[in-house]
Order: structure tokens, then sequence, then C-alpha cells
């Protein structure tokens, strides 16, 4: 149960994630590349509690 509860805010933070990577992807600049380093950190994470 613990487990389910802890993925779900994974799959929280990966959906905001997302929809933030989509308007940078528009604004472009500096703020996307803090981003794509924070969506690598995020893609190991998820992939971590895959396993």
């Amino acid at each position: 149960m613990r487990g389910e509860e802890q993925g779900g805010g994974v799959l929280m933070r990966f959906l905001l994630y997302a929809v933030a990577m989509v308007l940078l992807a528009h604004a472009g600049g500096a703020e996307a590349g803090e981003l794509k380093e924070e969506w690598a950190e995020l893609r190991k994470e998820i992939e971590g509690t895959k396993k």
C-alpha cells in the first residue's frame, strides 16, 4: 500500500515535469536547460522505482 502512494507521487511529478517541458520548449532559453537536467534526474528516479 505504501509503495502505491509513493508511486502515485512520482507519477504526478512526472506529469508536472512533462507539462513544464512542453511549456518551456515553446519559451526556450536557459530555463529549458535547467529543466532538462531536472528531467534527467526525475527519469532516473522513476526508473529506480520500477525495479
